[in-house]
């Protein structure tokens, strides 16, 4: 019976031991690292990005003992560079603590009261750069944008650059990987897939459709004239639209990608570019008095049609009974060379010709 009871008041006191040195453990274990976001999809941090300052040193990755009550320092600096192309970036979102998240946060300092388990999120971004074709208008929604993400981007519709008009036409991706919900519209959402540079395409306003006024004003006040000059410019009457390029002998008979040119009757260029892949160009305005010349080059072949836009909507043109252009990128090469080479030969036979002067009679001489 004694001895049953002895074993018992050992187990216990191995117990309670046990349970006190768990319960006044000399160190904790922590454990920080870093996880790369591209999107939704996680990949392995580049070592060049920090991952948390432990004591005075900066690691990418921390696993060790720290003792009891020891307060620690973590923090990452952020945005990061190091390492990426230029125009991309590493920047944090924050952090999970023992898998609380922390949002926007690149520094905390905690205790060592348990085991933590530190983990720095970090998000791959690219930089957004706005252009502009004429001037300087205001361009809004360029800079850093999370790979995939979506950002409104907006141009002014109409600017001025002394007395000329400018307005606003479409959204051109030059460079990158971007798309539009309306590249037409001067604000839009765009989607960003890789570094992109976008421009605002705008056009100049026909010269002939936009003047200057001046407005004086006098105006006598207790005996005193006071005279108020205002100057402005003032458009004429203009009407907006769009043109849907098709040839019915074709099957599909609406042309993708053909190049667009619209002329007024000086000559003088109101809208060039590209038809997108249901043939309509970017929307552009004219005056609706004047019949304007639309130049078409499709698959190396040229049409020219005219046409007299009275209204704003959209217009459809068929180049299946328009005429052809000749021009000099149509003609052969070889053609041009032997016409120059003909000339020459034709005004080379005709110095010589002129040089000889008439003629003289012969006259023989006949003995008798």
């Amino acid at each position: 019976m004694f001895k049953h009871n002895f074993l018992i008041i050992i187990l216990l006191s191995v117990i309670t031991i046990g349970s006190a040195q768990s319960a006044y453990a000399d160190s904790y274990l922590l454990n920080v690292n870093s996880v790369c976001m591209i999107q939704t999809r996680a990949v392995a941090c580049s070592p060049s990005i920090p991952g948390a300052d432990v004591g005075n040193h900066i690691v990418y990755a921390y696993n060790a003992q720290e003792p009891v009550g020891t307060p620690i320092n973590l923090w990452v600096t952020t945005p990061s560079y190091a390492g990426m192309p230029q125009g991309t970036r590493w920047n944090l979102d924050g952090y999970y603590l023992n898998g609380v998240w922390n949002a926007n946060v690149s520094s905390f300092v905690l205790v060592m009261d348990k085991n933590y388990n530190a983990t720095w999120q970090w998000r791959q971004e690219v930089n957004l750069t706005l252009t502009s074709n004429y001037g300087s208008p205001t361009l809004t929604g360029g800079g850093w944008i999370p790979v995939g993400g979506q950002k409104e981007i907006s141009a002014e519709q109409i600017f001025f650059i002394a007395n000329v008009q400018y307005i606003f036409m479409k959204w051109l991706v030059q460079t990158g990987n971007a798309s539009m919900t309306n590249p037409n519209s001067p604000t839009t959402t765009v989607t960003i897939n890789n570094v992109p540079t976008i421009q605002a395409v705008y056009q100049i306003v026909n010269a002939s459709m936009t003047n200057t006024y001046t407005t004086t004003i006098t105006t006598i006040i207790s005996g005193s004239t006071v005279t108020t000059t205002s100057t402005g410019i003032f458009s004429h009457n203009q009407v907006t639209v769009q043109l849907q390029i098709q040839d019915s002998s074709m099957n599909p008979s609406l042309l993708a990608n053909a190049n667009v040119t619209v002329l007024d009757d000086a000559g003088q260029r109101v809208w060039r570019g590209l038809t997108d892949q249901s043939g309509f160009t970017a929307q552009f305005q004219v005056n609706p008095t004047l019949i304007y010349t639309v130049q078409v080059q499709y698959l190396g072949r040229n049409y020219a049609t005219r046409q007299q836009f009275t209204t704003t909507g959209t217009y459809p043109v068929d180049i299946a009974g328009s005429n052809p252009l000749i021009s000099l990128q149509a003609v052969a090469p070889w053609i041009i060379p032997i016409l120059v080479i003909s000339i020459v030969v034709i005004a080379l036979i005709y110095y010589l010709s002129s040089r000889r002067g008439p003629s003289k009679p012969h006259v023989e001489w006949v003995s008798r």
